[in-house]
């Protein structure tokens, strides 16, 4: 049984398909989503930003200390290679790091005891000699054939030599200044022992500084600080 097409007015078959217009698609623009700044909110960010400025300001009073334990670390990834090597031939790893330790400060004496008594051996005889030098100085300017050698030469000379005379009248190094040449060698020498312990500890007690390290961070995350700590 064939079904019964739609016929026009002329009796014949409306064969003109009837197209349903689409609905149209509602398109919402997304609206963009404010957080509310609550009481709580606020004060939370407030002691975010004390607690980022209380860290700036306790790393700049301890720079110093800072600075002393990134020395000593990177003096100990210098040295860990002759470590390595010396363990290999049979030494613990406290005594190669001793032996290093040996050398380092027995190069420095021998450079210092081969550099230092020459400069001031050198530094004495030109202070011992400069009025010698200054007369020679005064007796080729007078006998000089120019005239702007005997005249303006003449005179530099002069006022080299009355400099030459302050200084051992009124030496310009006061007491003061002294001291501090004086702390500041000491400070100098305080800084590389404390730098060469540093460096010990952490090449002796590496693998237990690094277990107290990643237990601070929670077990989801602790692989990630492994890998970290792996790579720097």
């Amino acid at each position: 049984m064939s079904a019964v097409r739609p016929k026009n007015s002329s009796g014949n078959e409306d064969v003109t398909m009837q197209r349903s217009t689409p609905e149209p698609h509602d398109e919402q623009t997304p609206v963009p989503t404010y957080v509310a700044m609550t009481p709580v909110r606020v004060m939370v960010n407030t002691l975010a930003v004390l607690f980022v400025l209380g860290l700036v300001w306790l790393l700049i009073q301890v720079r110093s200390i800072v600075l002393l334990l990134i020395l000593g670390i990177l003096l100990a990834a210098a040295i860990d290679p002759i470590v390595y090597r010396l363990r290999r031939r049979g030494f613990s790893r406290g005594q190669a790091i001793v032996t290093i330790y040996g050398a380092i400060l027995l190069a420095l004496g021998i450079t210092l005891y081969l550099v230092v008594p020459p400069l001031i051996t050198q530094a004495a005889a030109l202070i011992d000699n400069t009025p010698g030098y200054i007369d020679t100085l005064h007796e080729n300017a007078l006998a000089s054939d120019n005239n702007f050698i005997r005249t303006v030469g003449y005179r530099s000379v002069t006022r080299v030599e009355q400099i030459y005379r302050d200084l051992q009248t009124n030496p310009p190094i006061e007491a003061n200044q002294a001291l501090r040449v004086a702390t500041s060698v000491f400070g100098v020498l305080f800084t590389t022992i404390s730098v060469m312990i540093v460096a010990f500890y952490w090449m002796t007690e590496k693998a237990l500084i690094k277990r107290v390290v990643l237990g601070l961070f929670p077990i989801d995350k602790r692989d990630r600080a492994h890998g970290m700590w792996d790579q720097i």
